[in-house]
């Protein structure tokens, strides 16, 4: 693998062939550049939209990648004063203490629901087996409870919508999808 200094050093003989070889290069820079200055301040709207986009999915990427967590919430303002208190972000312990109250507040934790098999054995020798689902970790911090109240659900809805679709053509043009049915049954 090659260190930062080789992939520098490549990145900028690539920009400067592709400069040296090509005038066009370095007369469409200051257009692009110029371009998206003016598109950023007309559209001011569209970039905040895309900024909160993007730090939504980044939080989603976190909330997905953290391991198995249990937060309590117990001492709220201890870690506002923590926070509040880590100013030094070049140093290790200030750094640790403020990925810490982002990683607690902003990402939180995933809900986790787990699969779990009651075995009981009864009076007459039988074995009766019970599958049952366990809550393992609750939600907690922003992006944990947005995930487990808005996006499962949303999830579990959008499996749901063909047949509610189905449903309200069936309930609304009986016959129109009777005779598609027919037609159907016909084809075959």
């Amino acid at each position: 693998m090659m260190n930062f200094n080789t992939r520098t050093k490549s990145v900028v003989l690539a920009l400067a062939i592709a400069a040296s070889t090509s005038n066009s290069f370095c007369i469409k820079a200051p257009n692009f550049f110029e371009s998206v200055g003016s598109y950023a301040v007309t559209n001011k709207k569209t970039i905040a939209l895309c900024g909160v986009v993007s730090f939504l999915a980044f939080l989603k990427i976190c909330l997905e990648t953290q391991q198995r967590v249990q937060y309590t919430y117990d001492d709220v303002t201890g870690d506002i004063k923590e926070f509040c208190g880590a100013y030094n972000i070049f140093d290790a312990e200030s750094r640790a203490t403020i990925k810490h109250f982002f990683k607690k507040y902003l990402v939180g934790a995933k809900i986790k629901i787990d699969e779990v098999t009651i075995r009981t054995k009864e009076e007459d020798g039988s074995v009766i087996a019970l599958k049952r689902n366990k809550l393992t970790q609750i939600p907690s911090g922003f992006m944990g409870l947005l995930d487990a109240y808005l996006f499962e659900t949303a999830k579990k809805v959008t499996d749901v919508v063909p047949a509610m679709v189905a449903l309200y053509i069936l309930i609304k043009t009986p016959e129109e999808a009777l005779k598609i049915a027919v037609d159907k049954a016909n084809k075959v």
